[in-house]
């Protein structure tokens, strides 16, 4: 029965670049640009900058949330509250977003 309750969200990111907010709410790091193969060797996109989706995961529907004002690979992201935390995997530095 495992993947019986799968549901395809329609973005091309890994599981390890979102986070939950709630029982609904999905919010992903989505990279701009993916290179060929980068599906099945995630490495290879270590330095491709995101932008960050909010995915309502009962409906499907997906909203452009934020395009950051920096060039940043996002990842150990944590929601709380009405923030968004996510580490830049190039720097290692800590940023935080405002969920509205």
């Amino acid at each position: 029965n495992i993947g019986s309750g799968r549901k395809n969200l329609d973005v091309e990111t890994w599981a390890d670049k979102c986070a939950f907010s709630g029982d609904i709410n999905l919010y992903c790091a989505v990279p701009k640009n993916l290179q060929e193969g980068a599906g099945m060797f995630p490495e290879m996109e270590k330095t491709t900058n995101d932008n960050l989706y909010k995915i309502d995961t009962r409906t499907g529907a997906k909203k452009l949330i934020a395009v950051p004002d920096g060039n940043y690979s996002m990842s150990d992201i944590i929601v709380s509250g009405n923030y968004l935390y996510f580490t830049d995997e190039t720097t290692g530095k800590l940023y935080t977003i405002k969920l509205k």
